[in-house]
């Protein structure tokens, strides 16, 4: 794999992505050098013990949308008509959520006739990961809300291919039922809201840790989660966090491990929101220096979701696509099941 070259493209100046697949919302302009003017996000919190609602995150992201994009044209100076290029996500991701995006972007290529990309939320991810980390032939380890998968770069195939996966729920859909259960805030994360030093943990709680192959499980968690009782309530959240993340981040270290060894990679990075989680980053950081190979991170700005990988990805795509005509309002649409293995990377 080999560091994409994009032209530039005098048509092409400014772009806009918009993401909005799940409970964040993200805005964000770009150039046509690659430079990010403004990412902007706001995210929906539920309430402590509750769930992602759908209709609420749909009518969260229609609320601040406008606004959003109003603002980031006016801290760049520039009007909508400046916009050459918008980009939105296609999917993977929730209905109801994905719908407000793809009504915007299907009124602006009507009233200013700009083309419109649908980017796969997922390979977005993966080119924003390569982007910053500058790691071009890396594992990648996707990991989110929605996804859980180890990934590389198929040459003949011209695909990222997944050569392993959760064969159930993703591994932030574990955290978020782990928090909902134990009535911890998902503001700003329950990983970040569950660490504490005041406690030793010699002692690990005891969880499933299910290996098949490359795929991994994650169901179950909520049942042994009910069955542990420990006497403090706090402490008991606190050993909880611990013992639940140490099994399930180990889980994920195990399968990085042998994808490096079927691909003879030296580098890795990790994608996806649960990849801002610093004792996944340790833990990782540990088996990259018993292998010798470089290991990627990216802050919270670029790891979560934000509208300047979308408007990245869109970007090199539209750039590398021989018939720019396909991405006019026609062609704007939704994929909820919108797989990473489903789009042909034209742009490698």
């Amino acid at each position: 794999m080999i560091e994409p070259i994009i032209s530039k493209n005098e048509n092409v100046k400014y772009i806009l992505g918009i993401e909005g697949s799940a409970n964040k919302l993200g805005v964000s302009i770009i150039n046509n050098e690659k430079k990010i003017l403004i990412n902007m996000r706001r995210t929906y919190i539920s309430e402590i013990g509750c769930g992602f609602i759908p209709r609420e995150i749909s009518s969260h992201h229609k609320h601040y949308l406008i606004d959003m994009i109003y603002d980031c044209l006016k801290k760049v100076k520039i009007k909508i008509t400046d916009i050459s290029l918008i980009c939105y996500t296609k999917g993977p991701g929730i209905g109801s959520a994905l719908y407000i995006a793809y009504n915007i972007c299907k009124i602006f290529s009507l009233l200013f006739n700009i083309p419109v990309v649908g980017v796969n939320h997922c390979i977005a991810h993966i080119e924003m990961g390569i982007f910053i980390t500058k790691l071009y032939h890396p594992i990648i380890l996707y990991v989110s809300g929605s996804n859980t998968q180890i990934i590389y770069y198929n040459d003949h195939k011209k695909k990222y291919e997944i050569i392993g996966e959760t064969l159930d729920i993703a591994i932030g859909n574990v955290i978020d039922r782990s928090a909902r259960i134990l009535r911890i805030s998902n503001l700003p994360s329950p990983g970040y809201n569950a660490r504490d030093d005041t406690y030793d943990y010699t002692e690990l709680l005891f969880f499933p840790y299910t290996i098949k192959g490359m795929d991994i499980s994650f169901s179950g968690y909520d049942y042994y989660i009910n069955k542990i009782n420990l006497t403090d309530e706090e402490k008991r959240k606190i050993q909880i966090c611990y013992s639940l993340q140490h099994h399930i981040f180990s889980m994920l270290i195990e399968i990085t491990e042998r994808a490096i060894s079927f691909t003879h990679s030296n580098e890795v990075i990790i994608v996806g929101g649960v990849g801002c989680n610093m004792f996944l980053q340790n833990m990782m950081k540990k088996m990259a220096k018993q292998k010798n190979i470089k290991i990627g991170f990216m802050d919270h700005s670029y790891c979560v979701d934000n509208g300047a990988m979308i408007a990245y990805t869109g970007l090199i795509e539209y750039l590398s696509s021989t018939n720019k005509q396909n991405y006019n309002f026609d062609n704007i649409s939704i994929h909820q099941r919108y797989r990473t293995d489903d789009v042909l990377v034209t742009w490698r």
